[in-house]
């Protein structure tokens, strides 16, 4: 999580952090994309989406990957 959110989540950094270092949330939610896009071809242009209110981007970074 940023410091630069308008609302404050402080309270729950740590236990946020705590989650996220501790989770196989991660790895179960990529396995399960990975799967349903096996037989998806990307187009030749560039894939582009959008990463909305999802903490830090680590997931969508992995998910990239």
């Amino acid at each position: 999580m940023t410091r630069e959110t308008k609302k404050s989540f402080e309270r729950i950094r740590d236990e946020y952090t705590f989650f996220a270092a501790h989770t196989n949330e991660f790895a179960q939610d990529l396995a399960t994309y990975q799967q349903a896009l096996q037989s998806w071809h990307p187009p030749e242009n560039k894939v582009q989406f959008l990463d909305f209110g999802c903490g830090d981007g680590e997931f969508t970074s992995r998910f990239a990957t």
